[in-house]
């Protein structure tokens, strides 16, 4: 990674704003259907939150070899976008799965898979246009990683949550 890009991940407001979203989704969560946040339950939340953000540490090794610091960056990196992904797409689904009865692990980690979608379109967005095809490729690449990534988060806020696996 740049080191611009790594000084940008560990600085203090890129944490902030990571967990601004979080208990923002969480606030807004709570505050549309109180009873069924109590039934869910905040522990069982947090403790999806950390193990998603657990099974990033795996993940985040795989991409090379790296120094402390780019390790640590990579780290972040993967686990920011856990976060995104639970807070904006995951948890919201969950909770209104939940209210028809069918909130189950399958589902949470196909909303995990559906999410990555919306990180793979931003980053080629953020990226700006390939030349050619190189653009397309770019982006079905990303789109690619970002499923099997997020696919990941699933598993681990599913298996963190305790969500049911059958229903």
């Amino acid at each position: 990674m740049a080191p611009w890009v790594s000084a940008w991940l560990m600085s203090p407001w890129t944490i902030l704003t990571v967990l601004a979203v979080v208990i923002a989704s969480t606030v807004i969560l709570y505050v549309a259907d109180k009873n069924r946040f109590r039934q869910f339950g905040f522990y069982r939340l947090a403790i999806g939150y950390l193990m998603a953000i657990a099974f990033m540490v795996p993940v985040s090794g795989f991409v090379g070899s790296f120094e402390w610091k780019e390790s640590a960056a990579a780290f972040l990196f993967f686990a920011y976008i856990a976060c995104l992904a639970l807070a904006i797409v995951v948890v919201p689904a969950v909770f209104v799965l939940a209210a028809r009865g069918r909130a189950s692990a399958p589902w949470a980690i196909v909303a995990s898979a559906v999410s990555a979608g919306l990180f793979a379109v931003a980053g080629y967005l953020l990226k700006g246009p390939g030349i050619g095809d190189a653009g397309e490729v770019r982006l079905l690449y990303d789109l690619l990683y970002a499923v099997i990534l997020l696919t990941i988060v699933g598993i681990g806020f599913s298996l963190g949550a305790k969500l049911p696996w059958t229903r």
